[in-house]
């Protein structure tokens, strides 16, 4: 791991390298590579950012769809130590996975009342609902405890988790923005919704930089 930490980090300290990053996304999937490593947060320390992350992006999920808060709530339960097995911890992640499905039914919906609805380039309907983004991310924060013993899914779910709450983000920035401008062709909505994703994911890299901060001494990484 600490090869490629050095790899990764190049000419520049870890310290310098870890402020100057500006995607949550990648600082926690650094952090679930590391979890429990001397000098790193523990796994149970990392799962708590993640909920951190992902806990603003539930202002996005319907009211009355409580299983994507559910979620949230269960996962730091257990990151915090208190007696919930694995079983719970599962249902409360395909709880939160059953409630993305049913708001990407409403983003299918969305998609299909854009005037660009045919062009090729659109791939998803989620690009167009950040309900649906909040509840990914939620799923995926609940993954990050519910598959702990497996470091590298953990790690994965801790990165998608951070990516999906930016996109619910953004998602609802570039909603607003096509209401205001129905003219607006495909190409700018893209661009707001990618500048307003760039702008969450700094948002909640400040987040984090005040819980945790590597240091070469105690990495052995100084010259």
């Amino acid at each position: 791991r600490f090869e490629e930490l050095e790899e990764m980090v190049g000419n520049q300290s870890i310290e310098q390298e870890w402020e100057e990053c500006d995607r949550a996304d990648l600082m926690l999937q650094l952090l679930g590579q590391m979890a429990g490593t001397p000098g790193w947060p523990s796994r149970q320390q990392v799962i708590l950012l993640a909920c951190d992350c992902v806990e603003p992006a539930l202002e996005f999920v319907p009211e009355g769809e409580y299983r994507p808060k559910q979620a949230i709530i269960d996962t730091r339960r257990w990151a915090l130590g208190e007696d919930i097995s694995p079983a719970h911890l599962r249902e409360s992640a395909y709880a939160a996975g059953d409630a993305y499905a049913d708001v990407a039914v409403d983003a299918a919906d969305i998609i299909a009342s854009r005037k660009w609805q045919y062009e090729e380039n659109i791939s998803s309907a989620h690009l167009c609902d950040a309900a649906t983004h909040a509840a990914v991310s939620a799923a995926y924060a609940v993954d990050t405890a519910v598959y702990s013993d497996s470091a590298d899914y953990a790690t994965f779910a801790a990165y998608v988790a951070v990516d999906a709450a930016a996109d619910a983000y953004a998602a609802d920035v570039a909603a607003a923005y096509y209401d205001a401008d129905y003219d607006a062709d495909y190409a700018a909505f893209a661009a707001t919704f990618a500048a307003a994703k760039a702008k969450r994911l700094r948002e909640l890299a400040e987040l984090i930089r005040p819980r945790f901060a590597p240091s070469s001494t105690e990495l052995g990484l100084e010259e």
